[in-house]
């Protein structure tokens, strides 16, 4: 039995353990600047009665730094576009890795060039945000203060800007406030207020497990707004989905294209867009030219060398439809895109389309038949669905196939063997692009 020490002493582990923390005070003391003329310092007082040195007056307090973030793009795109969004803008080689992310891709840069390169050459892209600044934050004062620690005189104009806000599983959750307070922040800096006009540049602010974000909406109207479609037809496929659609497909844009079913136009018009290499936004504007970051000249220069990459014509791009108001729009809207010379289309429905002949040597048929209970009765689209499987039987072996559909099963009433090329949304239903490749690489129904 161990026996314990009298009251007053110290065992030999609690002796030790003091030498040691001794010891390592005189070896602290030894290798801290400072250290060694403090402790004399100390010691002394002690045997003298001399009186301490009063402790130094504190430094005084230097502003925090701006919480910006690293120059950073975020692009974004509907729901399953992000790898074929990544590939585009990969190959507007731009020098820069893009990274994938939820929702869209990401850039690591600010620069203005990118930013309108981006916003007119990208067509899969909904909005192109840069990325102002990134911080935590629990309260509404807090969001304030922060706030006005960025440097909104590098982006925006007095009186033309306004703010948006929304707000997920954070302890700030009331979107006006939120935007009220940025709102504050902004206007003790710039000096004005924003702007009560609907275009107006949007500063965007995006609470996320309490990290606020704070991005400028470079953009304006959504990309997929390329101001062609005026006439938009029944049940219209959105312009960056029509795109998605082609990539998915593996169409050749060299080879001839074909649309059964056109409606409007939109699938065709993105066919010669994508042919010729035309630049989707170049018949609009954005958002970023009423910002501090828009120089006139450098846009300039961006727009003539898009359009020097420009081809002069397209391949043959083939559609028909058995309304007739529908190709009367098609050919309004191509005028407006400016590729009306590029499209060939026919009043007819399927069974007697004029192009059945031209299947031997098409490259691609994509298009988007009618699908979803507005469109008609299920059992009327079955049929139509057979009819199309049994239209397509005198395409080549080599003939790529995609067709856009919210109806997997109706779709695979074709009897092709079809697989998901990607999943995303339109019109609030969800969208499947199902795509048949050429035989020798043609995989099983999914």
């Amino acid at each position: 039995m161990r026996r314990r020490p009298p009251p007053g002493s110290q065992s030999p582990r609690s002796s030790r353990s003091t030498r040691s923390r001794r010891e390592d005070d005189r070896d602290t003391a030894r290798h801290e600047p400072g250290s060694r003329s403090k402790a004399r310092g100390k010691a002394t007082s002690r045997g003298s009665g001399a009186r301490q040195p009063s402790r130094a007056e504190p430094a005084p307090k230097t502003p925090p730094p701006p919480l910006r973030l690293a120059p950073e793009l975020f692009i974004s795109c509907l729901p399953g576009l992000e790898p074929y969004l990544a590939r585009e803008v990969a190959g507007l080689d731009l020098g820069i890795e893009p990274r994938l992310d939820q929702g869209g891709v990401v850039l690591a840069t600010g620069d203005p060039a990118t930013v309108y390169r981006c916003n007119l050459e990208l067509g899969l892209a909904v909005r192109v945000l840069l990325r102002l600044g990134r911080f935590h934050c629990r309260s509404l004062g807090e969001l304030v203060r922060k706030s006005a620690r960025l440097p909104w005189n590098d982006w925006l104009l007095p009186g033309r800007y306004s703010v948006r806000a929304e707000s997920r599983l954070s302890r700030l959750y009331h979107r006006d406030a939120i935007a009220e307070r940025v709102v504050q922040a902004a206007a003790s800096t710039l000096g004005g207020g924003p702007s009560a006009e609907p275009d107006a540049p949007s500063v965007l602010v995006r609470f996320l497990h309490d990290e606020c974000t704070i991005s400028l909406d470079t953009t304006g109207r959504p990309l997929h707004d390329r101001g062609y479609r005026r006439e938009p037809g029944p049940a219209p496929l959105r312009e960056d989905l029509s795109r998605a659609l082609l990539l998915a497909s593996g169409w050749d844009p060299t080879s001839t294209l074909i649309d059964p079913f056109a409606g409007a136009g939109t699938l065709l018009i993105e066919a010669a867009l994508l042919a010729r290499r035309l630049a989707p936004g170049r018949n609009r504007t954005f958002a970023v030219a009423d910002t501090r970051l828009f120089d006139p000249e450098v846009f300039a220069r961006v727009q003539a060398a898009a359009e020097r990459r420009a081809l002069p014509r397209a391949p043959r791009l083939l559609g028909s439809d058995r309304r007739a108001d529908c190709i009367d729009m098609a050919r309004r809207n191509a005028a407006l895109a400016g590729v009306e010379g590029d499209l060939d289309l026919a009043v007819a429905p399927l069974s007697s389309s004029p192009w059945r002949d031209e299947l031997a040597g098409a490259g691609a048929v994509v298009t988007d038949p009618p699908h979803g209970r507005r469109m008609g009765d299920p059992a009327r689209l079955a049929l139509l669905y057979r009819s199309l499987g049994t239209w397509l039987a005198a395409a080549a072996p080599t003939c790529r196939i995609a067709i856009a559909s919210s109806d997997r099963r109706l779709a695979l009433r074709t009897g092709l063997p079809l697989k998901t090329a990607f999943l995303s949304t339109h019109g609030g239903a969800k969208l499947r692009a199902l795509v048949a490749a050429p035989d020798d690489d043609a995989g099983s129904a999914t």
